[in-house]
């Protein structure tokens, strides 16, 4: 596929580069028109190795929205009440003080059960059967519904059992996604998990920090090291190669961008329906308690009734500040994000190998990315303008 892409987003891209990015794949939707696909920088620095047309990226929390979208459809499709505990679909979850727990409480982050299994390992996390039966022995570290808590990884486990408990069908949680969110939408590399064939497809990755042991419990419990968002865990082929419906897709920029151009046309994208525009417009209400601190992040998390992402800025300002109500996103672990504006029809995924570190307590924090954000934005205003 040919770039498409303007001046000020390469030199953006440069600017990126010059403050630390390696590589870099940036697309944005314009409706249902693709205005940007492009990308720079080194996949591999060990190697050499460059981005091109062909790289994938590990996106990491960018995957959530995939696998929220593969909730909602099942709600839209009367499979699924937002409403009801878990439990109704998963009765095996209701043990222990769960049965309270509600689809809505886990899709919010506010299920109170935000820990890893004691004793996980990276073969063990790929062990969909071990990790679910441990999830459904858990005790809730806070009460149901009462407490805002990031649920880093174990959202994906939560989210992805429930997918493939109420799938009429009874498929797995990645075929489901890919039978009923990618393939209808025309989504060709937002994987999960990754197929062999793609392994010599995807970056290495880096991280302007050395990973280890979080001396705060809770936030420790809740991403151990031995299973941590980031280098060298994320570096393993076996990593890419397992489901992890949380925090493990694989994907360029331009199929992250064509999730999120559906969102931004309110669950449409090129005749295709995916939710009905109610659906979408719900998911800007905030989660309860929004303005309240979420104790993984120690500050305010702007997350929306639907499991996304809402609020101002993202690009600039993590997390949002719930200023832009029409902004429906969803960050990664180390800066990979993407957004939809439903004001304006545009969706954008900005896609990286270089994590680098996120201060969601600094107000004034600005990521190194804000300048293709930026560069994005203003020719989509312009090719809106001359529409």
């Amino acid at each position: 596929m040919d770039k498409i892409t303007d001046e000020r987003i390469e030199s953006a891209m440069q600017v990126a580069r010059a403050a630390g990015e390696e590589g870099l794949g940036v697309a944005a939707y314009l409706g249902d028109e693709l205005i940007v696909n492009t990308w720079a920088g080194i996949a591999d620095t060990e190697t050499g190795r460059v981005v091109d047309e062909t790289t994938l990226f590990q996106v990491f929390s960018v995957t959530k929205a995939l696998t929220a979208t593969g909730l909602h459809v099942l709600a839209e499709r009367g499979h699924i009440d937002y409403e009801l505990p878990m439990a109704r679909y998963w009765p095996e979850f209701g043990a222990r003080g769960k049965h309270r727990i509600t689809v809505r409480d886990a899709l919010c982050h506010r299920a109170g059960i935000p820990q890893m299994p004691v004793g996980v390992t990276t073969e063990l996390m790929y062990d969909w059967d071990w990790m679910v039966e441990q999830i459904a022995s858990y005790r809730p570290w806070f009460p149901t519904g009462t407490t805002n808590s990031y649920h880093i990884l174990v959202w994906g486990w939560l989210i992805g059992e429930l997918i493939q408990r109420a799938d009429p069908e009874g498929r797995s949680v990645s075929d489901f996604l890919q039978e009923e969110v990618c393939r209808p939408l025309g989504i060709t590399d937002f994987h999960l998990p990754l197929a062999k064939e793609h392994v010599g497809r995807v970056t290495r990755l880096a991280a302007d920090w050395e990973p280890g042991v979080d001396r705060d419990h809770l936030r420790d419990a809740a991403q151990p090291l031995s299973v941590a968002a980031a280098p060298p865990v994320h570096n393993r082929a076996d990593t890419w190669l397992a489901c992890l419906p949380g925090a493990g897709a694989i994907a360029n920029a331009e199929s992250v961008a064509r999730l999120f151009a559906m969102l931004a046309q309110r669950g449409t994208f090129r005749g295709t329906r995916l939710l009905s525009p109610d659906r979408v417009d719900g998911f800007r209400v905030p989660r309860d308690d929004s303005r309240a601190d979420d104790v993984i992040f120690e500050a305010p998390a702007w997350i929306g009734q639907g499991g996304y992402w809402l609020g101002g800025d993202l690009r600039r300002n993590i997390p949002a500040d719930g200023s832009l109500p029409s902004v429906i996103n969803q960050p990664g672990a180390g800066g990979s994000t993407g957004w939809a504006e439903l004001e304006t029809g545009l969706a954008v995924a900005i896609c990286h190998n270089r994590q680098f570190v996120v201060d969601r307590k600094d107000p004034g924090f600005i990521a190194r990315i804000t300048p293709i954000a930026d560069a994005v934005r203003k020719v989509a205003r312009e090719r809106g303008t001359n529409a």
